[in-house]
This record gives C-alpha cells, sequence and structure tokens, in this order.
C-alpha cells in the first residue's frame, strides 16, 4: 500500500522552501494538520526587550504581530511560526528573558482569535527557550535553525544542541511539541566537513540522530539544479515512499514523487 507523507509550503519572503516529514511511525501521532499541502505564514517580529535595536515600545511590538498574524490567517495560512527576525544583532546564544517572555505573550494573544497550529522559532539558535514557550503558551511545533553540527552564522559561531533539546524536552514532558529543523539556511556555512556533505546527508543526520519530525531547506542560493525534476522519481531510503511538494520562486508548486 503506497504511503502518503504530509509535506508543507513555507511563506517566507519568497524563498524556496521545501520540509520533508518522516515516516508515520516516526512522526507523533496526532497530525497538526487536516490538509494535504498546508501553508505556514512567518510572523516576523519587530525587536524584542533585550535586543540591542530594542526601541522600547511594547504595545506597537504587540499591536503589528497580531495585526500581521490576521492579516495571514484570514490570507489562508494553515498555520503561524513566531520568530524574532528583527532583532539584531541577533545572540548565538541565550535569548533575553525579556524577550522571551513577550514571545510567549504574542504567541497567546495569537491563539485568542487564530486556532492554526503555532511554531516558535528563537534566532539565531536558542531551541531550549523555544521550547519553553511553546510550552508555556501550548504552541504545536518550534523550529530550530541548527539541529546537528556547527556552522558559521553573521553572529558567529553556533552549535547543533540536539542532546541537550532532547534532555530539555523530557524535562518538559513536552513530547506532543514537534521539532522542525533546517539543514539548509542562508548566511550559514556549515562546519567540520559539512560543506562537502550533501542535502540528503543533512537531512538523514537531523532526522536520526537530531530526532526532527521535520526538514527545512530556506537558501535561495541552494542548487536547485542538483535536485530531481519533477518528472522524475526522488527516492532515499528514509523515505523509500515519499510524495510531496517544493515551493519555488516566485510562486507554484513543484510536484516531487516517489
Amino acid at each position: 500500500m503506497r504511503r502518503v507523507l504530509p509535506t508543507i509550503g513555507m511563506a517566507h519572503g519568497g524563498r524556496p522552501v521545501i520540509l520533508w516529514w518522516n515516516l508515520p511511525e516516526m512522526s507523533p501521532s496526532k497530525p497538526l494538520f487536516s490538509q494535504a499541502k498546508p501553508l505556514i505564514g512567518v510572523l516576523q517580529l519587530l525587536p524584542l526587550p533585550g535586543a540591542p535595536n530594542w526601541q522600547g515600545a511594547l504595545a506597537d511590538v504587540v499591536a503589528r504581530a497580531e495585526q500581521e498574524a490576521a492579516a495571514l490567517v484570514t490570507g489562508g495560512m494553515d498555520g503561524l511560526i513566531i520568530e524574532n527576525t528583527f532583532d539584531h544583532p541577533q545572540n548565538p546564544d541565550r535569548l533575553d528573558a525579556a524577550g522571551a517572555v513577550v514571545m510567549g505573550l504574542i504567541a497567546k494573544r495569537i491563539q485568542g482569535f487564530a486556532t492554526t497550529p503555532i511554531g516558535i522559532n528563537v534566532l539565531r539558535n536558542d531551541p531550549m527557550t523555544a521550547l519553553a514557550v511553546a510550552t508555556s503558551v501550548g504552541a504545536d511545533f518550534i523550529r530550530v535553525p541548527l539541529l546537528t553540527g556547527a556552522a558559521i552564522a553573521e553572529s558567529g559561531i553556533i552549535q547543533g544542541q540536539f542532546r541537550q533539546l532532547a534532555e530539555y524536552r523530557n524535562q518538559l514532558q513536552c513530547h506532543n511539541i514537534q521539532i522542525w529543523a533546517d539543514v539548509s539556511q542562508s548566511r550559514v556555512t556549515p562546519l567540520l566537513g559539512s560543506v562537502r556533505r550533501t542535502l540528503y546527508e543533512l537531512a538523514l543526520e537531523a532526522w536520526e540522530v537530531g530526532g526532527a519530525h521535520g526538514i527545512i531547506i530556506t537558501d535561495p542560493m541552494w542548487p536547485w539544479k542538483t535536485l530531481p525534476p519533477s518528472a522524475s522519481p526522488f527516492r532515499c531510503r528514509c523515505w523509500p515512499n515519499f510524495q510531496g511538494i517544493w515551493l519555488t520562486r516566485p510562486t507554484g508548486w513543484r510536484s516531487v514523487t516517489a
């Protein structure tokens, strides 16, 4: 019997995105989306308290977040992901506690009018704070910019924290919260030989070693021509019956089946 795996396109500034899901037996028992191909709207927050460029106007930050979330949901997004995108320069370590509190506040306010699944992403790479916020507000998933390995980003060297995240997830007993892992991002250069590794190898590591429930690619410079054409099968041993899509610039879906 042919299995069909859910796939997601993410509205992210026109960047190409592909999200692969694990096989059903490796995924949480309760699916997040009823749609076969749901779309995720990215909610990019204004600078938060504790960020070097924080402007001191909390009401403006919250109001804009609510307005954009309402627009995304009204526009047909099936889910939302909240990110501290405009904190500059971004901290390569932990988010300031004040910023984490505001992210939780915004997520809770949005849950008051949006019934879509909500995720949390703390940049530059702070999965523990993201998980803490997600747990405190009852969010559905977190996005982790670097789950395994190490890389150089504009904020310095960042390291994967999959072991610490797994331990913290167990401490919080929040196994219902999914982990979505980036394996190819703009302005992030992998270290430790990862530069020579294929996309498949990076995705497989995040899945098998890091325990990711989903794989995200958002690097506009990725050599998409190396991926198979829509009419060709895309086979790999960890997804033997994969069927999915990826979102390409400027618009439109390209099918990938196996």
